[in-house]
């Protein structure tokens, strides 16, 4: 049984770790990384949780298990979809360095829109 085909577009967040490990090339994705970009340059990649936070108001990653896929893959997608229905965005509260900013950020209340 294939699951993914040629033409399935996958959307994910720093995709090549996830399709390194499992020794698949596909030539059509979405990676969060390339749409949004972290403020420091090309170099740097913003994590998923503070994307998910900044731009989605919502909290991820921040329990006692940490990573969930489903919910990092929902994260993903929503991020995806906001960014082409919505174009360039700014966050509400935007960080110096999205990959710094920890868990004890996360529970402070963000700003809505």
């Amino acid at each position: 049984m294939k699951i993914v085909s040629a033409e399935t577009i996958i959307v994910g967040h720093s995709l090549e770790n996830d399709l390194s490990a499992l020794k698949i090339v596909h030539k059509k994705i979405i990676d969060t990384t390339v749409l949004y970009r972290h403020p420091r340059g090309m170099l740097f990649r913003p994590a998923l949780r503070i994307l998910a936070l900044h731009f989605l108001q919502r909290r991820i990653q921040c329990g006692e298990v940490g990573h969930n896929s489903i919910e990092d893959a929902r994260a993903a997608m929503d991020l995806a979809l906001l960014k082409f229905q919505k174009g360039n965005l700014i966050p509400r509260e935007q960080p110096d360095d999205y990959s710094r900013v920890d868990n004890r950020d996360l529970s402070r209340s963000p700003s809505r829109m």
